[in-house]
């Protein structure tokens, strides 16, 4: 298990995790990989210096953002991301949960809506991997 939001999704730890997984014996074409739960993109928006910093990295970045017509700020596909970032590396199997974090407030926390609400606290998640 892996946790990469968008730092760690452009810095490398999709594909360091990957590579670590290889050293242990593991085969590309053996792995499935799945982005869990995450901020949508509907919900995820950022400033225009933050998509300006994934172009700086890569112009082709831009199908990852989208502009909403009220505020004109960009929005970001987080989830996408990180899928295209596997598959460029060749994992065939990459797929991303349908979860909105953000918005799904029965189910998940989110920093950043309890932030937007004035909430004090934004609990905590937990994940597991199973191999049989």
């Amino acid at each position: 298990a892996a946790h990469a939001g968008w730092r760690g999704a452009v810095g490398g730890i999709l594909e360091n995790t990957i590579e670590s997984m290889r050293s242990l014996g593991a085969q590309r074409r053996h792995i499935t990989a799945v982005v869990g739960p995450c901020i949508g993109q509907d919900n995820y928006e950022v400033g225009p210096e933050f998509h300006e910093q994934f172009r700086s990295v890569d112009a082709d970045y831009d199908v990852f953002f989208k502009h909403h017509e009220e505020t004109k700020n960009p929005h970001f596909n987080l989830s996408g991301f990180a899928v295209s970032r596997l598959e460029k590396i060749g994992i065939q199997k990459a797929l991303s949960l349908p979860f909105c974090t953000y918005e799904n407030t029965t189910q998940f926390f989110s920093y950043r809506r309890n932030t937007h609400k004035s909430v004090a606290d934004y609990g905590r998640q937990i994940s597991a991997i199973v191999i049989n």
